[in-house]
């Protein structure tokens, strides 16, 4: 079996990008603010004592998915350990038979796929004019 080490964001290294100390600084010009936002590259807003840090949504997923792939693992690991340690104390089929299968099971999800980011939602405006007076543009949430 062979295993292909997955490499998101730019070999994993996240760069710097814009700094706001302001909220106003972001706000002005914000499409064009966070235009600048490209891959792998995280904003930083600071407000009053908080930091915040602002990238895209394929970055996030990314990130999401490593996290993900880092607890499976330590729970992959943790369990190889307690099936060694339950061998060692007591080498008997069953016991070697459990090491296997934790082995397996191990090697044979080597990583879980990254979710890719939705697809951005396009609005388009309209004018307030095309709509009648007479339309209802009320919800009924008891449906």
């Amino acid at each position: 079996m062979t295993l292909t080490a997955v490499r998101p964001i730019q070999d994993g290294i996240l760069r710097a990008g814009p700094f706001w100390q302001r909220f106003e600084d972001l706000r002005v010009g914000a499409a064009q603010q966070l235009s600048q936002l490209s891959k792998g590259v995280v904003g930083t807003l600071v407000l009053k004592r908080q930091q915040y840090r602002i990238l895209r949504e394929d970055d996030f997923q990314e990130l999401q998915g490593l996290a993900a792939d880092v607890h499976r693992v330590s729970d992959g690991v943790e369990l190889l350990i307690r099936a060694a340690i339950v061998w060692k104390e007591n080498d008997t089929e069953n016991t070697r038979e459990l090491l296997a299968i934790a082995i397996e099971q191990m090697a044979s999800s080597p990583a879980l796929p990254r979710r890719k980011a939705p697809e951005a939602i396009r609005l388009d405006r309209v004018p307030h004019d095309q709509f009648s007076e007479d339309e209802d543009d009320s919800f009924d949430f008891s449906k």
